[in-house]
């Protein structure tokens, strides 16, 4: 009985290890590393991000009636971009969970990260979990690059 509570305590740590490393340890590394390069966001949230922040913007957005013949739908549709650029300047970063989303909008940047060949941003529709179609609904480019979380760095 014993060898079994031992095998049980100690598969217990590691997972809690993991979770730990996986929920705060990375992403606080990368959030220090980030602020150090003069990047910042809105706080996040330990283990959401900031979904929740991002919900209360959308809902606000879309409570308000859209102008007709208005094509300026970017306020409307993701109005994080509008609202953090203008509070946080850019670049600026949001979490989504424990995964950093980095936003820009310089041409240097954006020519670094579509030349870079360290590995350091995969395209968005090559990873196993993500939705298949998301390739053909945005295309190769620069939308649809992510970066991975271990080797993430701003440019």
């Amino acid at each position: 009985m014993g060898a079994v509570a031992s095998l049980l305590l100690a598969g217990l740590l590691s997972a809690l290890a993991y979770v730990l490393r996986a929920l705060v340890w990375v992403p606080h590394r990368l959030e220090r590393r980030l602020r150090r390069q003069g990047i910042r966001g809105p706080p996040r949230s330990l283990i959401t991000g900031n979904v929740a922040d991002y919900g209360a913007l959308l809902a606000a957005a879309q409570s308000k009636p859209l102008a007709s013949f208005h094509h300026a739908i970017v306020g409307r549709a993701t109005p994080h971009y509008r609202e953090w650029a203008a509070r946080y300047g850019r670049p600026f970063v949001f979490w989504s969970g424990p995964r950093p989303r980095l936003v820009f909008s310089s041409p240097e940047v954006a020519k670094a990260a579509l030349n870079d060949s360290t590995g350091t941003f995969d395209e968005a529709g090559n990873g196993g979990s993500r939705n298949p179609l998301a390739r053909q609904l945005i295309g190769e480019g620069l939308v649809g690059l992510t970066g991975r979380s271990g080797r993430t760095t701003a440019v």
